[in-house]
């Protein structure tokens, strides 16, 4: 799923995924939804090697 999202994010790619960029303190930041929980990330991509730094990974009411 991780690896989806990033694909989606760094080359534009098409997938059905819930992915959405976050807002406010979690700018730069994107959140992944599979039905109650959320994975939130940040994606480093330096050209040649592409970082997903997972912040978090919990249920909706604890993870922001």
């Amino acid at each position: 799923m991780i690896k989806k999202a990033a694909l989606v994010l760094i080359l534009k790619e098409s997938a059905n995924i819930d992915l959405k960029s976050l807002r406010g303190e979690y700018k730069g930041y994107f959140r992944i939804r599979y039905r109650d929980v959320r994975i939130i990330f940040s994606i480093l991509d330096s050209g040649e090697i592409i970082i997903v730094n997972i912040t978090a990974i919990d249920y909706r009411g604890n993870v922001y």
